[in-house]
C-alpha cells in the first residue's frame, strides 16, 4: 500500500495541484523510499548472517574432518596393537602349550583392553562422522539462504533506485513550478512597476493640467 501510494503521488500534475497536495505527495514518496532502504538494509543483514552461518559449519566441517582422520590413525594403530599382542591367535592354547599360564593371561587382558579402546574409539568416529554430516548440511543450507537474500538485495536495490527515481521526478517537477511561479511574480512585479509609474505619470501630468 505503501509503495502504491508513492506510485500515485508520482503521478501527481504538479501544474493543477495545490501545495497540500505536493506537500503530500512528496511525503508519501519519502516514506516509501525510507521503507524501501530499510528492506535493503534488512536483507543485506540476513544476507551477511547467512555468511556468517556458511563460514562457521564450513569451520565446523573442516574440524570433524580432521577428528576423524584423527580418530581413524588411532583405529588403525589400535588394530596393529592388538594384533601384536594376540599374535597368531595362540592365546587359547597357551595353556596346552606349556606356556605361562600368567603370561597368557597378561597378554589377554591386554587385547581385552585393546579391544575395549578400539570400541571407544569407533562410538567417537561414528559420532563425528554425523556431526560431519550435520555440519555439512547446514554449510549448503546456509549457503543456499545466503544466495537467496543476495537475490534479495539486488531486488530491493532496484525498488528502491525506482523509489528514489520517483522522488527526483517529483522534486524536479515541483522546483520547476516554484521556478515558474517566482518567474511569473517577477514578472508581475515588473508589470506592477511599470503600472505604477504610468499612473505616477498621468497623475503629474493631471496635476499640471489643474494647476494651468
Amino acid at each position: 500500500m505503501q509503495q502504491r501510494r508513492a506510485e500515485l503521488a508520482g503521478q501527481l500534475d504538479v501544474l493543477s495541484a495545490d501545495m497540500a497536495q505536493i506537500t503530500e505527495a512528496l511525503e508519501a514518496i519519502g516514506r516509501n523510499v525510507d521503507a524501501q532502504r530499510a528492506r535493503v538494509e534488512d536483507a543485506q543483514r540476513a544476507a551477511a548472517q547467512a555468511e556468517a552461518d556458511v563460514e562457521a559449519a564450513r569451520a565446523e566441517e573442516q574440524a570433524k574432518q580432521s577428528q576423524i582422520a584423527s580418530l581413524q590413525d588411532q583405529q588403525e594403530q589400535l588394530l596393529v596393537d592388538s594384533y601384536i599382542r594376540e599374535g597368531t591367535n595362540q592365546s587359547g592354547m597357551d595353556v596346552l602349550s606349556g606356556s605361562d599360564p600368567t603370561e597368557a593371561a597378561e597378554r589377554r587382558a591386554l587385547v581385552d583392553i585393546t579391544g575395549n579402546r578400539n570400541e571407544d574409539v569407533a562410538d567417537q568416529l561414528q559420532a563425528a562422522r554425523d556431526d560431519l554430516a550435520d555440519a555439512r548440511a547446514r554449510a549448503e543450507d546456509a549457503a543456499q539462504r545466503a544466495e537467496e537474500h543476495h537475490a534479495e538485495v539486488a531486488r530491493r536495490l532496484e525498488e528502491l533506485s525506482a523509489s528514489q527515481e520517483e522522488q527526483r521526478n517529483l522534486q524536479n517537477q515541483v522546483e520547476e513550478r516554484m521556478d515558474s511561479v517566482r518567474l511569473a511574480d517577477d514578472e508581475l512585479a515588473l508589470e506592477e512597476f511599470g503600472l505604477s509609474a504610468e499612473i505616477a505619470e498621468q497623475e503629474r501630468a493631471a496635476a499640471a493640467a489643474a494647476a494651468e
